[in-house]
């Protein structure tokens, strides 16, 4: 707290001296001398004597005795833990209160503070009613601009208000619509449901005709939006499907590519000649592997072709390629088995030597079509394991194939067809060496049961 002194004690005058710390200033510089604060009081009616050291539970404060001081200015507040709103309305009670008891104040000074105060607690009261009138309102479901004309209030006021409440939580917003007749127990529903089928073809209309088929004693009608709505609130979305990718170093593959590889060295160790079938696709708009671009940017490319494909089926050994089909559609079954033939028609040490040639291929439909059956009673055909396409070579000649086809180039289908048989003559004995090479390399990994 300040010092207070009083400097003339019998002058008409009250001075009161505040002198606070010196303060310091930056490294380098003077301290700045303490300043002086001084409030002059001018004479006005006499000061009662009870108010000397007058005290309140907020703030502390000390007057002087003086014949004559003005009321406006007293108390001098030193110390305060209120604010100044508070402050003032106090002290207004206490002038008013010091008025009444002082026997020199007039009647007439004491009805207008009488006035002003009962004109206040009115407008209070007033106000009071109106924001009981308008939250009620509000909580009987009523709209805002239709509260401000029944009421005849301004809409800013009305918007006002309500957010009061609602800020403080003491009114809750209003929820426009019809009430929904979705409960919990509809959601948990359609959430089992969904979940039930997944990998599985779902539309909403399956969705929608299940929920109402589940709840027919309720008599629930749905429609297609609100089951839309339903699953945005169980967080569930509609996206493309991906396929999970396979782990090719599980123990059950491994098991696999562990027999399959196995049987087929048993096959080479006595003396039979393997046989390599496969199908590819060739397209118009094939992505290139590399391209030019500018420096710092990416070379990109299309991930799906335009077009329509070209299917390859071709057969190989370890030293020349046999021969290929090209097809404008997917290959089927029956050209599978005609290929075979074909085959073996243009190859007469494979005609001779039949039950000492083993067809290696893959596991896809068209090698196991039914109508093939009469043919197999013939051949010798071996499925090698699943998800391995890295055990058969003619998959390595594939990769060169498309290599030589972008090396050549081609503008439309019919140079497409030009540019894959043009390739065909590109390959040399050493090439097909590499492959089988390439594919025993991962056989011997399968054998070891290593990882690949």
């Amino acid at each position: 707290m300040s010092e207070i002194r009083r400097k003339k004690p019998y002058d008409d005058s009250l001075e009161i001296e505040f002198k606070p710390k010196p303060k310091r200033c930056k490294r380098n510089q003077r301290i700045v001398p303490a300043h002086e604060l001084r409030f002059n009081t001018i004479s006005s009616p006499l000061l009662p004597e009870n108010l000397k050291n007058f005290e309140q539970d907020n703030f502390e404060f000390q007057i002087h005795e003086s014949p004559s001081i003005q009321l406006e200015r007293l108390p001098i507040l030193v110390k305060s833990n209120i604010s100044q709103v508070q402050a003032e309305n106090i002290l207004q009670k206490k002038i008013i209160s010091l008025y009444e008891q002082s026997s020199d104040s007039s009647d007439e000074e004491i009805e207008q503070s009488h006035k002003k105060i009962k004109i206040k607690e009115k407008k209070e009261l007033e106000y009071a009613e109106k924001r009981k009138r308008i939250i009620n309102l509000h909580i009987d479901k009523y709209q805002k601009k239709r509260i401000s004309e029944t009421l005849g209030e301004k809409l800013n006021f009305v918007c006002r208000v309500i957010s009061d409440y609602q800020n403080h939580g003491l009114v809750l917003p209003n929820k426009r619509g019809r009430k929904s007749t979705i409960e919990a127990r509809h959601l948990r529903a359609l959430e089992l449901y969904v979940l039930s089928k997944v990998g599985k073809v779902i539309t909403l209309e399956m969705m929608k005709a299940y929920l109402e088929n589940q709840f027919e004693k309720e008599s629930l009608n749905l429609s297609k939006a609100s089951v839309f709505r339903m699953l945005r609130k169980l967080n569930i979305s509609r996206k493309r499907a991906s396929k999970d990718k396979v782990d090719l170093n599980s123990e059950a593959l491994k098991l696999i590519r562990y027999q399959r590889s196995e049987s087929l060295i048993e096959y080479i160790k006595t003396g039979c000649e393997l046989i390599y079938l496969d199908e590819s696709s060739f397209n118009t708009d094939i992505c290139p592997i590399y391209g030019y671009s500018k420096r710092n940017c990416a070379f990109k490319v299309r991930e799906y072709p335009k077009g329509r494909n070209l299917s390859l089926l071709a057969a190989m050994t370890e030293n020349e390629l046999l021969g290929f089909m090209l097809f404008e559609t997917s290959v089927k079954g029956v050209d599978f088995g005609s290929f075979i033939l074909q085959i073996i028609a243009n190859h007469t040490k494979i005609a001779k030597n039949l039950s000492k040639t083993i067809w290696y291929c893959d596991n896809a439909v068209i090698h196991k079509a039914l109508i093939l059956g009469d043919l197999f009673t013939k051949i010798r055909i071996f499925y090698g394991p699943p998800y391995a396409a890295f055990l058969n070579p003619i998959e390595h000649a594939f990769g060169l194939w498309k290599h030589y086809v972008r090396k050549i180039g081609h503008t439309c289908r019919s140079s497409l067809i030009q540019a894959i048989i043009e390739a065909s003559f590109w390959f040399k004995a050493k090439d097909f060496h590499g492959f089988v090479r390439n594919c025993l390399r991962f056989w011997m990994k399968s054998l070891l049961k290593e990882n690949i």
